[in-house]
């Protein structure tokens, strides 16, 4: 466009040649018109649009997966049978017992456990920054070892290998949190429900979880009678350490179902103002699909007709 006669539209310092370049200049009898805030104000709109569908999407995730139908959501304090007993909840969380573990092996993994992450180097030779990280996450918040395996059925016990389904129903314990339901929806969607952890104790108190990978390592040393030190080692080509993040496996509740006179009030506190989650089901179609949604006839349709 011609300019102004007696005036001109300089393009702003700070704008590059090219920039400059694309400045387009109008004329009327008053000003000179900058096209810039024009493009400004494209870029807001578009940036609103955007922002808008991205909320728009959250909330539609959440409301879906509020009250997925292969997932029992409850309040924290209903993990104890009597508790989930009193309103009619039925069966919330599997509680271990020496009767429903296959094994007589001298480790008592009885009862519900929490995996607590402490941030206290001293005891745990934690980052900071990755237990804050993964409290405030929310992800999971315990398991049970119930229907536990070993290979020895007498003396001598170790070597012994241990196995156990946690990944069943009723086992393995998540929150409502967002991490929480994508953590779930991702087990959901990789984890068979018969997939076994597996584990090698050397001796009482020593032992190592199978963590499915050749660069990872997770020693397990037990501190006390409730709670066991889970250390996972991150090693290098060469095999040496090089990062450590680890964890406390906590009880919380006691295998005959009552909770633990001092932890378990810290798990509360833990998940104070988030309800916990569990499958409640072992169907892995139907954990696929249920973990997304809450209708339980569209999931069954689905896995029938895959089936």
């Amino acid at each position: 466009e011609r300019p102004c006669p007696g005036t001109s539209c300089p393009a702003p310092n700070n704008l590059t040649s090219s920039a400059a370049a694309m400045v387009r200049i109008s004329c009327s009898r008053k000003c000179c018109v900058s096209f810039w805030p024009r493009v400004g104000s494209c870029a807001s709109v578009s940036c609103s649009i955007l922002l808008v569908l991205v909320l728009f999407a959250f909330l539609a995730f959440m409301i879906s997966t509020e009250r997925p139908c292969a997932v029992k959501n409850f309040d924290a304090e209903h993990v104890l049978p009597s508790s989930a007993s009193a309103v009619g909840l039925g069966k919330t969380f599997e509680i271990a017992t020496r009767e429903n573990m296959n094994t007589s092996i001298p480790v008592d993994f009885t009862g519900l456990w929490w995996i607590r992450c402490l941030d206290d180097p001293v005891v745990c030779g934690t980052s900071r920054s990755f237990c804050s990280l993964y409290r405030s996450l929310r992800l999971e918040e315990g398991l049970t070892f119930a229907g536990m395996t070993s290979n020895t059925t007498g003396e001598p016990w170790f070597l012994a290998q241990l196995s156990a389904q946690t990944n069943m129903q009723h086992r393995w314990m998540f929150s409502n949190s967002l991490a929480g339901r994508i953590a779930m929806i991702a087990v959901g969607f990789t984890g068979a429900s018969e997939n076994k952890l597996n584990m090698v104790f050397y001796n009482r108190t020593n032992g190592r979880i199978g963590s499915g990978s050749e660069t990872i390592i997770w020693p397990i040393d037990k501190i006390d009678e409730d709670q066991w030190l889970r250390k996972t080692i991150w090693t290098d080509i060469g095999g040496v350490p090089v990062s450590n993040m680890n964890y406390i496996l906590t009880r919380i509740v006691n295998a005959d179902g009552t909770p633990h006179p001092v932890l378990y009030q810290k798990w509360l506190k833990h998940v104070h103002g988030w309800q916990v989650r569990v499958f409640n089901t072992n169907d892995d179609c139907m954990r696929k699909c249920g973990s997304l949604t809450h209708l339980r006839g569209v999931c069954k349709q689905r896995c029938s007709e895959s089936s």
